[in-house]
C-alpha cells in the first residue's frame, strides 16, 4: 500500500476538478497537485453548453483557441421556453456588451448577471468573443483533463477515492484510493477539493 503526501488532492476529473487542478498548478508550479479520477477518459457524459463567462477561464487554461478551432458548435445565444404562457426568454450573447447602457433591451436577458469587462479584465472582451460552445462532453472533458496533466498536475485515471479522513482538527485529510489494476494507497493532503459531482464524497450525510 502506497503512502504519500500532497499539497492538494482533487477528487474527480470532470470540468470542475480538471480546471481547478490546472489553475492551481499553473499559479503554484511548485505544489504537488494530485487528481484522482475513477474512469479512464474519454468517457461518456451528457452533453453541455458553456456560457461566455467561461471564455476567460478557458483562455487562462490555454485551451480557448483549441476550442475555437474545433468543430464544437459556436453559440451566439440561447432561448428558454417555460412557464404557463410559454413565453420565450432569450439571451443574445452578442448584445451583452451594450445591454446595460441606456436601459438596454427589455426582451434580452443577461443570464450571467455579471459585468464582463470586470469579469474578464480590460481589453479581454475585445480578444475573447461573446460566444459560447455546445460541446461533446467526452471530448471536452478529455481536453481539460489532458491540459491539467500538461500543466504538471499528477493526473491518475482509473483511480477511485474510497474515503477521506480528517487528521485531528487540522485541515489535512487522508485520502484512501484504489485503482483499476488492483493497487491501493493513501495520500495525506493539506487541501482537498471534492469535485466528485453527485457522489459528493466529502459532504455525503453531513
Amino acid at each position: 500500500m502506497t503512502v504519500e503526501h500532497a499539497d492538494c488532492v482533487v477528487l474527480g476529473g470532470g470540468p470542475a476538478g480538471s480546471t481547478f487542478a490546472a489553475i492551481a498548478k499553473k499559479y503554484a508550479p511548485g505544489a504537488k497537485i494530485v487528481l484522482l479520477e475513477k474512469c479512464r477518459f474519454p468517457r461518456w457524459h451528457i452533453g453541455e453548453s458553456t456560457i461566455p463567462a467561461a471564455n476567460g477561464v478557458l483562455e487562462d487554461l490555454g485551451v480557448y483557441q483549441t476550442m475555437l478551432a474545433s468543430d464544437f458548435v459556436k453559440k451566439m445565444g440561447v432561448t428558454f421556453i417555460w412557464g404557463r404562457d410559454r413565453t420565450p426568454w432569450t439571451a443574445d450573447y452578442l448584445t451583452l456588451k451594450t445591454i446595460s447602457r441606456a436601459g438596454g433591451d427589455a426582451s434580452i436577458i443577461e443570464v450571467t448577471g455579471q459585468d464582463f469587462e470586470k469579469l474578464l479584465g480590460p481589453g479581454q472582451t475585445q480578444r475573447t468573443p461573446y460566444s459560447a460552445f455546445n460541446v461533446e462532453r467526452s471530448r471536452f472533458d478529455e481536453l481539460l483533463l489532458d491540459n491539467a496533466r500538461r500543466l504538471g498536475a499528477d493526473v491518475r485515471e482509473g483511480t477511485k477515492a474510497l474515503g477521506a479522513q480528517r487528521v485531528g482538527k487540522s485541515s489535512q485529510h487522508v485520502i484512501t484510493w484504489e485503482d483499476d489494476a488492483g493497487n491501493s494507497g493513501s495520500i495525506t493532503a493539506d487541501f482537498v477539493l471534492d469535485a466528485t459531482g453527485l457522489s459528493h464524497l466529502l459532504t455525503k450525510g453531513e
